[in-house]
């Protein structure tokens, strides 16, 4: 029974592993596979920034089966870690740097310039955005850390940023906020399986369905999008350049209209109504086959280019195209500077076009040939055994 049980987990973990493989793949810039392993902090972290700008997805790939085991095991962290302690990594450590800037970014754009907030009210934005993303890259797995703390921590590490620059204290400038928060942060860390409280809350999270933390998910990625959507509305910008270089600077509010209305814009839409029309008249299969064969993947219609053909000239006719631009473009009686390029350009299309035509060949000649003399044959024999068994009878 232990053996059974003990293969059963085996196998529901290697489940587990190739579901969050396969979410990985497809969704894995917007975190759902770490949704799926009640990683609900990093899985934030990779919808706000596209999988760690790409990086953090790839790194996934090589720690999918860590995170997998550790989702299905205990709280409980292993003698070794316990001795070690509650630490990260440098990975961490370089991500809680990076983080920091990037959500107190998002806090800080979403207030309107036209408050027109002193440095010290700004503090506030500030302080939380980098408290935000070192306590997501940081509270993951078995280890937490308390968020409230690192935020005053934050606000106290901004208070002496500001105090230095009011005494000119150039040593003291930009590390203190983020470097006095993350201190604090990783001299407080505990492992969840010590808190009461974070593991009720770990347990619940397992009970609860797929589907529902997704939802929630995305509905914590609407906070930041609406943050955006502040910095978008209240303080981007658009510089312009006018006849004599001097530039200048539009909000970019004002002038949405203007933007929906362009030439560009509009023809955008016109393409994108024209391609919905298409699609519904000649279905999705037709549209992805002719985009497919518009990408012209094996060069052939290029190489009809090259060599001043239409697509499906003839191989007499290409090899008597070949020859006349080659003796043309050839070195040796080409004089231009160009012409090595040009005669190397039209060699690799005839032997592009020459490769193909072999290709086509031999598929034709491994295809089976139509069984119509086996057929006929196995035909006569059933009527020569009924004729057999005819005279039988009589």
């Amino acid at each position: 029974e232990a053996r059974a049980a003990e293969s059963s987990g085996l196998q529901q973990r290697m489940a587990s592993l190739w579901v969050a493989y396969t979410l990985w793949l497809f969704f894995g810039f917007f975190g759902i596979h770490h949704v799926y392993l009640g990683r609900e902090n990093q899985a934030l972290l990779w919808l706000i920034s596209g999988g760690c700008f790409g990086v953090g997805w790839i790194r996934d790939f090589f720690m999918m089966h860590e995170y997998t085991f550790e989702a299905n095991g205990t709280l409980e962290p292993t003698p070794e870690e316990k001795e070690r302690g509650p630490l990260g990594s440098w990975a961490m450590f370089f991500g809680s740097i990076i983080f920091a800037g990037y959500c107190r970014g998002f806090f800080m754009g979403a207030v309107p310039e036209e408050l027109e907030v002193s440095e010290w009210v700004m503090a506030l934005p500030r302080a939380l955005g980098a408290a935000v993303g070192i306590y997501l890259v940081n509270s993951n797995g078995k280890i937490r850390g308390p968020f409230w703390i690192t935020l005053a921590a934050a606000l106290l590490g901004i208070g002496v940023v500001l105090v230095s620059e009011i005494l000119e204290i150039e040593s003291l400038k930009g590390w203190p906020e983020t470097v006095i928060p993350l201190t604090v942060f990783y001299r407080n860390r505990y492992w969840v399986a010590e808190d009461d409280t974070c593991r009720a809350s770990r347990e619940r999270a397992r009970r609860t369905s797929f589907c529902w933390k997704t939802t929630k998910h995305f509905a914590k990625g609407a906070f930041f999008g609406l943050l955006l959507a502040s910095f978008a509305f209240y303080n981007a910008t658009i510089t312009m350049q006018n006849e004599d270089g001097t530039e200048y600077t539009l909000k970019l509010r004002d002038h949405l209209i203007n933007i929906y209305r362009s030439p560009a814009v509009q023809e955008f839409f016109l393409v994108m109504g024209q391609l919905y029309e298409h699609i519904k008249l000649h279905g999705w299969q037709t549209v992805w086959d002719e985009f497919v064969k518009s990408l012209d993947v094996e060069g052939k219609e290029h190489s009809y280019k090259v060599l001043g053909l239409v697509p499906g000239a003839s191989p007499s006719e290409v090899k008597r195209a070949f020859r006349s631009l080659a003796r043309k473009h050839h070195p040796d009686k080409c004089r231009q500077p160009d012409c090595e390029e040009k005669f190397r350009e039209i060699r690799e299309a005839f032997e592009n076009l020459q490769n193909l035509e072999k290709q086509e060949q031999q598929q034709q000649s491994r295809e089976p040939e139509p069984n119509h003399h086996r057929s006929s044959s196995r035909t006569r024999k059933r009527q020569k055994k009924r004729g057999r068994q005819t005279r039988d009878d009589l």
